[in-house]
């Protein structure tokens, strides 16, 4: 797992961080009440969420998977994550008594809100939000209702609150092609600037071949070929005139997998600008999406055609 998804995993915690057991003291602090009062407030039970609401995006469950906005696939791993968290975030302490009011106020607006729908029906509703390092939250209901907590999640070190400011982008699945050795019809991979490097990968007599490679390295075609089981960008750059301005440019390199399963035929022109070598581009030739790469991750695909050769 990046470093980056890392920090969205904890930072969608925050969302969730008023249904943990309330343990709160403290001069002029209410009662936390029994164990059994508290928990009642956790999400003990997440198999039948099917509807988190996240400021202005909402995640819906639609069979096995989720879908941001009701239009593009969801991270998986970064839901599952967030259902796996949704019963650990705990509420550390009352918000400083200066505070109380201002925040009771800052944190009343649907921006700040997160709600969650069990099997079709409300289940929770909360409301969050931040300042510096800290984050907090309103307590829904019980003995602390409409009083601004402190959040805290055991074992993180974490900025909470910002969740909720993540765009929808963040949220989509990142894997753009899902295949396996076997599927495999044609894969192609061409360098506009250096033709000499192209190759083309074919299925022969129960392995592969490539045209030219007479003594073919099969260990580093079969782990080549096997790599694009999962293939992830970074993320959707949703930046306008990006796209145009990208499509009149030559790309470095064209990857084209085709696949016995042609909806998973899967075409990605790859930008780079030798002045910002840490920064690559992807065009999906399907939607016309703009996609981040990350440049070390890509390097295990962006081979020559030598390389195959003993």
């Amino acid at each position: 797992m990046t470093p980056k998804i890392k920090l969205l995993v904890g930072v969608i915690a925050a969302q969730v961080g008023l249904i943990a057991w309330l343990s709160l003291s403290g001069p002029g602090a209410p009662s936390a009440g029994s164990p059994s009062e508290a928990l009642a407030f956790a999400l003990a039970d997440t198999a039948g969420v099917d509807q988190i609401g996240l400021g202005p995006n909402t995640l819906t469950k639609q069979g096995r998977g989720w879908l941001i906005n009701g239009r593009h696939p969801a991270d998986g791993r970064l839901v599952a994550q967030l259902l796996e968290i949704l019963v650990k975030v705990e509420v550390k302490k009352p918000a400083p008594a200066r505070l109380r009011d201002s925040l009771a106020k800052a944190l009343a607006g649907p921006a700040h809100q997160l709600t969650i729908l069990a099997n079709g029906q409300p289940k929770q509703r909360y409301q969050f939000g931040g300042q510096g390092l800290e984050s907090y939250g309103l307590a829904p209901s019980g003995p602390f209702a409409n009083q601004p907590m402190v959040l805290f999640l055991p074992g993180q070190n974490l900025v909470l609150y910002q969740a909720l400011q993540m765009p929808a982008a963040e949220w989509r699945d990142k894997v753009v092609l899902a295949s396996n050795f076997n599927s495999l019809r044609r894969l192609e991979l061409r360098y506009p600037a250096q033709p000499a490097d192209d190759f083309v990968i074919t299925p022969h007599q129960g392995f592969y071949q490539i045209e030219g490679i007479t003594q073919l390295d099969s260990a580093m075609t079969y782990n080549y070929v096997n790599a694009y089981r999962r293939v992830e960008v970074v993320t959707y750059v949703e930046r306008p005139g990006l796209a145009d301005s990208l499509k009149q440019a030559a790309p470095f390199a064209t990857i084209h997998w085709q696949d016995i399963n042609e909806q998973r035929d899967t075409q990605l022109n790859i930008y780079a600008n030798p002045q910002t070598p840490q920064r690559l581009y992807g065009v999906l030739a399907r939607t016309g999406e703009v996609v981040g790469l990350d440049p070390r991750y890509f390097t295990k695909f962006l081979v020559r055609k030598k390389d195959f050769g003993k």
